[in-house]
């Protein structure tokens, strides 16, 4: 059987851009906030807060950005409030379809969570990746 050149060359033209298009959709799977920073740009959204399985989103006139809020829990023991079919003013990195936040301001209340740097509130220096210290340089 003898197969036609234009077909090879058409699967693969068809298997490159599959390939070209699978780290994108693989990258946007496994973004942290950590990534959303160091790729983004500071800005200022403005939409509804959606929350879905635990996960915050929220819906803006450009699309629905994901919202990485990282280790909050350290800052606020006690939870945040965030109400979900409601306003929010989310200032923080944005990349691509998903956001960082520096603050977040829902139901006249303001959260923070990173320095304008990118830096985390909950991580002291930033440079201890929420490492646990406590007994480091004892004897």
């Amino acid at each position: 059987m003898r197969i036609s050149r234009n077909f090879l060359f058409t699967a693969g033209l068809l298997l490159t851009a599959w390939l070209l298009s699978f780290p994108h959709s693989l990258d946007a799977e496994t973004l942290s906030g950590r990534d959303v920073v160091a790729k983004g740009t500071l800005k200022t959204l403005n939409g509804v807060l959606i929350e879905r399985e635990g996960e915050w989103y929220l819906q803006t006139q450009q699309g629905e950005f994901e919202v990485h809020l990282g280790n909050y829990e350290v800052l606020y023991p006690r939870g945040i409030s965030l109400a979900p079919k409601t306003q929010a003013e989310v200032h923080g990195f944005v990349y691509g379809k998903s956001v960082a936040p520096v603050w977040i301001k829902n139901q006249n209340r303001t959260y923070k969570f990173r320095d304008t740097d990118g830096t985390p509130l909950w991580s002291g220096s930033g440079n201890g990746r929420n490492q646990n210290l406590s007994g480091r340089g004892r004897n």
